[in-house]
């Protein structure tokens, strides 16, 4: 029984590595758990987006890599989900995560200050191993 998970998210570890065997608990089957607060189409419980431009390279300490076309979509997304954020006032949170130690730290250096004042509109970057 999982109980953190959207479903959508859930049911790709669960078919693929635990054979439909795990069970979404009722707090996530819920439609509350559901909701989807902001216009936008690429809007779901997470979304994938292949960047085609972009290049990886190593960060400054040349132990993981970073892409700074990634860094430079991310932003515009962000700014995006801000703008519309600004009608709703729903409380909204973004989680960006990233395999990459350096794609995080690179994010999380575009991103500053930038939406640390705008209450109710939170933005959290992480590696895969921070969660």
């Amino acid at each position: 029984m999982q109980y953190r998970m959207h479903p959508q998210i859930s049911s790709f570890p669960n078919s693929y590595f635990y054979f439909n065997k795990i069970q979404d608990a009722q707090n996530v089957e819920r439609n509350d758990y559901r909701k989807h607060y902001l216009p936008v189409p690429m809007i779901g419980p997470y979304s994938f987006i292949n960047i085609i431009r972009g290049k990886e390279k190593f960060d400054h300490a040349r132990r993981s890599y970073k892409n700074m076309a990634e860094v430079a979509v991310v932003m515009t997304i962000l700014k995006n989900f801000h703008k519309a954020w600004l009608t709703s006032k729903e409380k909204l949170s973004i989680v960006i995560v990233s395999p990459y130690a350096g794609q995080v730290i690179a994010i999380q250096e575009k991103l500053g200050q930038t939406y640390k004042s705008h209450d109710g509109f939170n933005v959290n970057v992480k590696s895969i191993d921070g969660f």
